[in-house]
C-alpha cells in the first residue's frame, strides 16, 4: 500500500513536472484598430467611405481619410461591405459595427494584430 502511494505521487510529480517544462510562455497580444465609415449620399445609390487608422490630417470625411492605391488614386469601394472585404484581405478583423439611422451611416470597428 505505502509502496502504491509513493508510484502514484511520482507519477503525479513527473506530469506536473512535464506541463511545466513545456509551458510556452504567452506574450501580450498588441493590436491596431481602425474604423470605416459609410456615409449615405441622399437618394443617391452612391456611398461616401472613409477609414481611420487614429491619423491626425483631416476631418472624417476628407480625402486625406480615404484609402488610396499605390499610385496615389482614391480607391472607390460599391458598398461598405466591398470596403470590409478589402481591409479583410489586409488581415483586418470586423469586430463591431453601429448604425446612425438619423445621421445616415454605418461604422464599423477593425482590428488586427501588431506584427
Amino acid at each position: 500500500m505505502k509502496n502504491r502511494n509513493i508510484l502514484i505521487a511520482v507519477i503525479i510529480g513527473a506530469a506536473i513536472s512535464a506541463l511545466c517544462a513545456f509551458r510556452i510562455p504567452v506574450q501580450a497580444q498588441q493590436w491596431q484598430y481602425c474604423t470605416i465609415t459609410v456615409y449615405a449620399r441622399g437618394l443617391s445609390l452612391k456611398t461616401r467611405i472613409s477609414i481611420d487608422y487614429g491619423q491626425e490630417k483631416g476631418n472624417r470625411i476628407s480625402d486625406a481619410n480615404r484609402p488610396k492605391d499605390e499610385q496615389g488614386n482614391l480607391i472607390e469601394f460599391n458598398t461598405g461591405v466591398d470596403a470590409l472585404n478589402y481591409m479583410g484581405r489586409d488581415g483586418w478583423k470586423c469586430i463591431n459595427a453601429s448604425v446612425d439611422t438619423a445621421g445616415g451611416m454605418i461604422q464599423y470597428l477593425l482590428c488586427k494584430p501588431v506584427l
